[in-house]
């Protein structure tokens, strides 16, 4: 059973029961949920660059955690060229968090989450 059939069970099971079992299980549901969220949301990806010479990581959630640059960058990418490097690591792992927030999501919700992309 995914996280949202689960807390709608909870909802339907114990929504006419007295008030303070049933807000006992819901607040117990719904903390379970954000509990897994803030896990989900946490997790990190990494990508490169297109030349390999910058990794970026990023949390699903886009936050950027860490940048590193080979050596061989450093020496002898000019400035502009590693500042691009690593915007484009940064793009990379962003978008790879995504696909991985929409997959988890899509497990989650027990469907692919609609998102209005035709």
């Amino acid at each position: 059973m995914n996280e949202f059939a689960n807390l709608s069970e909870v909802l339907k099971r114990y929504g006419g029961s007295s008030e303070g079992e049933a807000a006992t299980r819901i607040a117990a549901a719904v903390n379970g949920m954000r509990d897994r969220f803030t896990e989900l949301m946490s997790a990190t990806v990494s990508a490169t660059d297109e030349s390999g010479q910058v990794t970026a990581t990023v949390t699903v959630a886009g936050r950027v955690e860490s940048v590193n640059i080979s050596a061989y960058a450093i020496r002898n990418l000019p400035g502009s060229a590693l500042d691009r490097a690593c915007f484009d690591a940064i793009v990379e792992a962003r978008k790879a968090g995504a696909a991985q927030w929409t997959n988890q999501l899509e497990e989650l919700a027990g469907q692919r989450p609609d998102l209005g992309q035709g």
